[in-house]
């Protein structure tokens, strides 16, 4: 800059508006840093020159331990978010920790805290690199990388040909890290119709599958024995969305959801679209429904569909669409995209296209005014978007009494009540912060009576509350899911395991 006072007044706006806008996005920006966090990081960065890749936590402690005045061990979840957030090194596992959070016995065992981000970039470049960058010795190992160019599917075979000189033990960690970015993911082990497991040793590599046609699933929702819903769409506000945030999605997805379910007598080639493609996956919700997946540009499109004959009801898509959401609030902030925005709408057709009409957006206000609305479809074709078709998405789910909905309710009352005493071990008033923020989320719901009149107040007694007023039930805890993964992402999963766990004892429609 210029030394001379000529531009004194544009510069200090410059400042100013830089200083509004941006350095508080920065980490530790006007915060004071302890010595011995700093004292910590020296030994730490020391570590990273010796070569060494990745600690643990009980490598980290032990030097904690020999500095002159050592950190107390409830400091250690802040410390390593500073440390992460200052891209000094990476600890994935700490994202979406509160600074009063302590590690657990398995965590302080499994955790591990990257020294070395060249490391991981050099081991998943070398997996995703071009196939005329990758020498072969011979016929067996080209069509090893072939096939898994063709399918994206890495197994063992294919790391042992890129990953030749990577010892066993780091080779855990790089996969596990890759796996929580969302560079890799395992698909749930589900059952095909032959009753053969698939592989547990085989990753997906979503960045590296290819690029899907609408026809392969206007193939399966056109038919006139499939019901399915209108189409919602998530609309990022900005146009510019990383492909990063598609592929973590739908790496985290084909991680959630198993294969789409068909009904007994329903032959399987009605839905012949199975192998996730780039951007685009077919899953399984529960016992009846699955659903389609196409994200693309700024766009999500979410469509349910069943073969078992049973029409949309209000609320039917509502836990899907909160889960989702979920998971797409996880990768901006895995991806420090946090700040990015988006909104819903309701559209006819399932396919992102290039040319969609982004002005014709029917959402809730344009339904709180309109019965239906005038959508046009890519080809062209008039279709009427109604009310309904909203409600299934955001209205309340239509209750059928649990009796009616599962085989063993004594089974399902045991899975409950598991449920919600690990769910105890999460969020307690003895986790002050953790309870104090779940019962402010909860105050649109439940009294301050319920949250705050009740002398040793718990997760149990505030779940038996919301189950007597109706917002939750056996199997339908979307608004408990939406509103503990805000609080802590290990809590939401709790209840995904839960209700995976009740799908077995679901009376399917015939």
């Amino acid at each position: 800059m210029d030394k001379s006072d000529k531009n004194e007044e544009k510069y200090l706006e410059i400042w100013c508006k830089m200083e509004e806008e941006c350095f508080k996005l920065q980490s530790c920006w006007r915060e004071e840093i302890l010595g011995s966090w700093l004292e910590l990081e020296k030994k730490i960065m020391l570590k990273k020159e010796e070569g060494i890749k990745f600690l643990n936590i009980q490598q980290i402690l032990s030097l904690n331990e020999a500095l002159l005045v050592p950190l107390d061990e409830r400091e250690l979840v802040q410390f390593l978010q500073y440390l992460h957030n200052a891209a000094s090194v990476f600890c994935f596992d700490i994202i979406g920790k509160t600074d009063s959070d302590l590690l657990t016995a398995d965590e302080k065992k499994q955790m591990k805290v990257i020294l070395d981000i060249n490391w991981i970039i050099k081991a998943f470049g070398a997996i995703i690199t071009d196939t005329k960058f990758v020498s072969f010795k011979g016929l067996k190992e080209e069509a090893t990388w072939a096939d898994f160019i063709d399918s994206a599917e890495l197994n063992n075979k294919v790391l042992d040909l890129r990953w030749s000189n990577i010892t066993e033990e780091d080779r855990q960690v790089l996969l596990s890290v890759m796996e929580s970015l969302g560079l890799i993911t395992k698909p749930i082990d589900v059952l095909d119709s032959l009753q053969q497991a698939t592989k547990s040793d085989i990753y997906i590599v979503p960045c590296l599958l290819k690029e899907a046609s609408p026809d392969i699933v206007r193939e399966i929702l056109g038919k006139d024995d499939v019901q399915c819903t209108k189409t919602l769409c998530l609309i990022f506000n900005n146009p510019f969305v990383l492909q990063a945030i598609w592929d973590k999605t739908i790496a985290i997805c084909l991680h959630e959801f198993g294969e789409c379910t068909y009904h007994e007598r329903s032959p399987k080639r009605k839905f012949c679209y199975q192998r996730p493609q780039r951007g685009l996956i077919c899953r399984n919700v529960d016992g009846i429904w699955n659903f389609g997946l196409h994200c693309k540009g700024q766009m999500l499109k979410l469509t349910m569909f069943n073969d078992h004959n049973i029409n949309v009801t209000a609320g039917v898509g509502k836990d899907l669409r909160v889960k989702i959401e979920g998971i797409i609030k996880h990768v901006l902030l895995m991806t420090s995209q946090g700040h990015k925005m988006f909104s819903y709408y309701l559209h006819c057709d399932f396919w992102v296209s290039d040319v969609e009409d982004k002005e014709r957006k029917p959402d809730a206000e344009i339904f709180e005014k309109a019965e239906h609305y005038k959508c046009f479809d890519v080809e062209g074709n008039a279709h009427f978007l109604t009310r309904r078709h909203w409600l299934a998405w955001f209205g309340e789910n239509d209750k059928i009494p649990a009796t009616e909905k599962y085989t063993d309710m004594t089974k399902v009352k045991s899975i409950h009540a598991d449920m919600v005493m690990e769910l105890s071990t999460l969020i307690c008033p003895g986790l002050t912060e953790r309870w104090d923020n779940f019962r402010t989320r909860l105050e649109p719901h439940l009294g301050p009576d319920v949250l705050y009149g009740v002398k040793d107040n718990s997760m149990s007694q505030i779940c038996g509350c919301l189950k007597a007023k109706g917002k939750i039930d056996y199997g339908e805890y979307g608004l408990l899911r939406g509103i503990v993964f805000e609080i802590h992402f290990d809590a939401a999963a709790v209840i995904d395991k839960a209700l995976e766990k009740l799908v077995p004892l679901q009376l399917s429609s015939k």
